[in-house]
């Protein structure tokens, strides 16, 4: 295993991830930061929106999903919502990215079950940290 930053990488060649955010410039640094972390390009797979998310998960099986929280069509709520009401979906890690500072917000999520926060910008470090704590 390598060492990145100080932080031990775990064997991520077989996690598959879900990156949704409406801005494709956020998409890409992330899929970007997790190809360096050693997830596979192939196991990292895009949304615009928590909608088409929502096909992606019909389709296959993933790990982890990192998602904003501000989107059109179906935000990072709706779709963790989304996620913790349907059984075939609730054994996925979910991950909240956003530069949404409503802590009111923000604390209904942790209340209803989320684990994973950063804001944004995206930090490669603590992107890192957490998914180690996830997996």
């Amino acid at each position: 295993m390598e060492m990145v930053k100080g932080v031990l990488l775990s064997s991520f060649t077989e996690k598959k991830v879900l990156v949704v955010d409406d801005m494709r410039s956020t998409r890409v640094l992330v899929e970007k930061a997790l190809i360096k972390f050693g997830f596979t390009k192939e196991n990292v797979i895009q949304a615009e929106n928590g909608k088409i998310a929502c096909d992606h998960l019909s389709k296959h099986k993933f790990d982890l999903i990192i998602s904003d929280l501000n989107m059109n069509e179906m935000d990072g709520a709706e779709l963790f919502i989304f996620c913790k009401e349907n059984a075939e979906f609730k054994g996925i890690q979910f991950f909240m990215l956003s530069s949404d500072t409503d802590r009111a917000r923000v604390s209904t999520l942790f209340t209803m079950g989320l684990k994973h926060f950063i804001s944004k910008p995206l930090n490669d470090s603590e992107l890192l940290k957490r998914i180690n704590e996830i997996f």
